[in-house]
């Protein structure tokens, strides 16, 4: 039993020189970890913000635009001066022409435009001259004819309260053209407009 326990004894310190020995020619490298990719990041969904609602336009009222002045013309009434005004129609315009050898407007045309008036003063009287002009095509104010055509002209007929008369604004005719009747007194003025062609 000596001889086995030495035996074993010598094998064991055999071992362990033989472990000694071939472990300082043997002696494994310390490796580094294997370096990997990092892992791919999951695929993210893009943010999530929420929407603003749109901003609706302001409503807006349109703008109130004053009536326009109503165009007087042809078939048209008006009061002027205490006087209810009724212009004729084109239809019975009449034409004419100045007869008078000592005037410088002899042999001129002229056109006549009815009209009807009524005094709705309270005083007798007839449409002041002084209150209304006429203007030609070309836009310059007209001389007056009315003292050659006395029988025709509407400004010469005196009219009591509440009567009534016919007869005519006289034109001398300059050409075709729109033609105007300018009502004025003090802070009142009327345009009547009269398109005309021969």
């Amino acid at each position: 039993m000596k001889k086995i326990l030495s035996v074993a004894l010598a094998v064991m310190l055999l071992c362990a020189v033989l472990a000694a020995c071939g472990g300082a020619e043997q002696t494994p490298a310390v490796q580094a970890p294997p370096v990997t990719a990092p892992p791919a990041p999951a695929p993210t969904q893009p943010a999530i913000t929420p929407t603003e609602a749109p901003t609706p336009e302001p409503i807006t009222e349109p703008a109130t635009m004053p009536e326009p002045e109503p165009v007087l013309t042809f078939g048209s009434n008006f009061e002027f001066d205490d006087f209810a005004i009724q212009i004729g129609y084109l239809d019975n315009v009449l034409w004419g022409t100045v007869n008078n050898r000592f005037s410088d407007l002899d042999g001129e045309t002229v056109f006549k435009v009815p009209v009807t008036m009524t005094n709705n003063g309270t005083e007798s009287g007839r449409l002041n001259t002084f209150r209304y002009n006429f203007f030609g095509s070309n836009g310059t104010r007209l001389d007056t004819v009315s003292s050659f055509f006395r029988d025709y002209c509407i400004s010469r007929t005196d009219m009591r309260p509440g009567a009534s008369a016919e007869g005519y604004f006289i034109f001398l005719f300059d050409g075709d053209g729109d033609y105007f009747i300018e009502f004025s007194r003090s802070r009142e003025t009327l345009e009547v407009h009269i398109p005309m062609s021969q």
